[in-house]
């Protein structure tokens, strides 16, 4: 597509003519055709990428909060004891990056999950009901179909649900 739309400008079509031609959007046309679209575009392409993390970030700290279930921003958070009685610790964008890596795994299922996608969920490896805290530490990446079916259950909870759920459809359990 890009070679038939500078080929089309350096034939001296328009912006418009070129959409006309090739039924693509003018947005397309304009990355393409424009001085320095591309350098732009990757800004903006990070830019919203680390909006998406740090969005994750605040529904984390937020989740299961007696008071409110609307995120906080990260010094509200703080200030606000969890019911363990200890100050929530701050963290953001760039401790997850350095915790867990642009690109890493869920801890439940092992599955590649990338950071700059909306395709994932925070866990709380302790779970809020059962005394667990907001705190980077009790952070877990899964998918988010795992944490889903993880909800409130502990990891040795959750183990042995999905130990029985294998058993009742006839697999055999290996401890190893």
């Amino acid at each position: 597509m890009r070679e038939k739309i500078i080929e089309l400008r350096e034939r001296g079509y328009s912006y418009n003519q070129i959409v006309c031609e090739l039924g693509c959007a003018k947005s397309t046309v304009s990355y393409h055709c424009g001085e320095g679209q591309r350098a732009k575009a990757a800004k903006r392409q990070r830019v919203y990428n680390k909006k998406i993390l740090c969005n994750k970030i605040d529904q984390f700290k937020s989740k299961s909060e007696k008071t409110s279930r609307l995120r906080r921003s990260a010094g509200e958070f703080a200030r606000n004891k969890s019911h363990t009685g200890k100050a929530s610790q701050l963290f953001g964008y760039q401790d997850v990056i350095e915790k867990f890596g642009e690109n890493t795994e869920c801890y439940l299922t092992g599955e590649r999950i990338n950071l700059y996608t909306s395709e994932y969920s925070f866990d709380h490896i302790m779970p809020r009901s059962r005394g667990g805290s907001n705190e980077l530490s009790n952070l877990g990446i899964t998918t988010k179909k795992a944490n889903m079916a993880k909800s409130d259950m502990t990891h040795d909870e959750f183990m042995e649900f999905c130990k029985a759920v294998l058993v009742h459809n006839g697999y055999k359990i290996i401890e190893g």
